[in-house]
């Protein structure tokens, strides 16, 4: 049985001291700011760091990555910010499970989604090279970044120097092109028209460091609920992730190159 779900998440970074926050079950929570990144190995911070924080810990590239996130929030009227590496408290397991389940929730009421490219810096100098820069960047390979991309109203991308480089309207035309998913379901109201099929094709090239998670991160896009169980195998994980759509019946198998899914 999994934890019941969350409309918004419990923690949350304050973005005008940088100081993570708790609201109790039955209190209101404020409208919030939302970040997504790439995780960059043996940098990022968790909760228990932002609790206990040294010299070494504010080194590292992940905990600048949530300071800047609060400047922006800040400068843009936010007080708070979530941001899945520091406000999930991974000591405690069913609170990951019902985080994991109800993170498209998080994602999709959040008042603004901001995306953070550290692998992108244009040039200025053609528009269609920089184009070309924002499409390969890593984000885009992401498989929670799916989700990240289609549930919030507002998504805004920013450059690995925190400069905005334009928004999801904006830049919808090139994101259609790298993702391969049309444009009208970047207006997240239309993802419900999507088919079962379009919604699993757009996580084919997608990757996770965790095998489970290429099926976990699709739960809020498919609307679905299971519970968490790291260890189980990628095809364990998908095959009970079928099994909570009965009005389908599909059967998925990964390539020998891990990147085509098979539907019948």
């Amino acid at each position: 049985m999994t934890a019941p779900l969350r409309e918004r998440p419990r923690r949350f970074v304050e973005t005008s001291t940088g100081r993570v926050v708790e609201f109790h079950e039955d209190s209101p929570i404020p409208p919030y700011a939302i970040l997504s990144h790439r995780w960059e190995e043996g940098q990022e911070v968790s909760l228990q760091d932002m609790c206990h924080l040294s010299p070494a810990i504010e080194q590292r590239s992940g905990f600048r990555k949530i300071m800047n996130a609060c400047k922006q929030a800040l400068r843009d009227g936010h007080s708070y910010i979530w941001v899945d590496t520091c406000c999930i408290d991974k000591s405690i397991p069913w609170q990951v499970e019902q985080d994991i389940n109800s993170m498209y929730a998080y994602y999709w009421n959040s008042v603004v989604c901001y995306v953070y490219l550290n692998d992108f810096m244009p040039l200025g100098v053609f528009r269609q090279a920089d184009e070309l820069k924002f499409g390969m960047s890593t984000w885009f390979t992401r498989g929670w970044t799916l989700q990240e991309l289609l549930a919030p109203l507002s998504v805004r991308f920013f450059t690995a120097d925190w400069e905005l480089y334009g928004d999801k309207e904006k830049l919808g035309e090139i994101i259609e092109r790298v993702t391969r998913i049309p444009q009208k379901f970047f207006d997240r109201k239309n993802i419900r028209g999507a088919t079962l099929i379009e919604k699993m094709s757009w996580s084919i090239k997608r990757g996770t460091t965790k095998p489970e998670d290429r099926a976990y991160c699709l739960l809020g896009i498919l609307g679905v609920t299971i519970k968490t169980e790291y260890g189980e195998g990628e095809e364990r994980a998908f095959e009970r992730l079928c099994d909570m759509k009965e009005n389908h019946s599909f059967f998925i198998s990964r390539s020998s190159d891990k990147n085509s899914i098979l539907i019948n």
